[in-house]
């Protein structure tokens, strides 16, 4: 990409404290989709969560879930449907996809959602991916007994890239969520790397940003746009000042859909798997 990615990360975008419940004159479409080189779409598509004071379920945010959304991407070459399925990939476990068109990396690829009279458009281009040079190790002094993975960036030199680290840890269930303080503007680089953090899910009220003895977890780096980096900048703003009391931002996030909140990215990805020692 997922995370930078589920229905409760716009929530927490969409949604502020009230007394009452404050329906909206109409609904409006939420999309979250995003292509990888080497990789099937994945497209999210779900509604507006309405202002209220209740306490939301998640069984009940799966009426906000369309499963009947008509949902296309075009390369410039042709045009393919998805189609929706289940699955515990991902959350909300719904999404629309296809095994009849594959990311490349420098081609434009263009979404099209559309739900009765509702409908939005996105437009991204896969960058070309860009390789890590290391991977280490690192055993942490507290908690004792914990790790942390540093990683350095094989960065070309003379152009301005941005990059986002994602990771998971439990391989068969987990989707990528974002590594916490994992955007990186290589304008700021250093030779000193970066840590992967723990990818921080807002399903898990307990977070720890290390890792356990013989934990194997998988680490994508993702080449991204400067329109994509900007918006997954504002959404760590928005999401980390949400977690601290007094604190809050008035601004919202800006995607690049076209009639919907939301975002249709294009990563150029790298990807890894390593495992801690015992």
């Amino acid at each position: 990409m997922k995370q930078f990615y589920c229905l409760l990360c716009l929530v927490c975008c969409l949604v502020a404290c009230s007394q009452d419940t404050v329906e909206s004159p109409s609904p409006q479409l939420v999309v979250e989709g995003w292509i990888e080189n080497g990789e099937y779409p994945v497209v999210k598509v779900t509604t507006k969560v309405p202002v209220s004071d209740s306490y939301l379920s998640e069984d009940s945010l799966s009426r906000y879930v369309l499963k009947w959304a008509k949902v296309t991407i075009s390369d410039g070459e042709r045009e393919v449907v998805l189609t929706g399925r289940y699955t515990k990939r991902h959350f909300p476990p719904y999404v629309f996809s296809t095994y009849d068109m594959q990311g490349e990396e420098g081609r434009t690829y263009t979404l099209k959602v559309l739900y009765g009279r509702l409908y939005a458009e996105a437009t991204t281009t896969i960058p070309r991916a860009v390789l890590l040079d290391s991977l280490r190790v690192i055993e942490r002094s507290s908690p004792k007994g914990t790790y942390g993975v540093k990683a350095y960036i094989d960065d070309p030199e003379d152009e301005t890239n941005y990059y986002m680290f994602m990771m998971r840890a439990d391989l068969k269930k987990d989707e990528f969520y974002p590594s916490y303080l994992g955007l990186v503007n290589d304008s700021l680089m250093t030779h000193e790397g970066f840590f992967v953090n723990r990818g921080q899910s807002n399903l898990k009220k307990k977070y720890t940003s290390y890792y356990l003895p013989k934990e194997t977890v998988d680490i994508k780096l993702l080449h991204l746009d400067r329109q994509a980096f900007k918006f997954w900048e504002s959404y760590a703003v928005l999401t980390d000042y949400s977690r601290v009391p007094g604190l809050h931002t008035q601004h919202n996030i800006r995607g690049n859909v076209k009639g919907a909140w939301g975002y249709w990215w294009g990563y150029g990805v790298s990807r890894y798997r390593i495992t801690m020692p015992d």
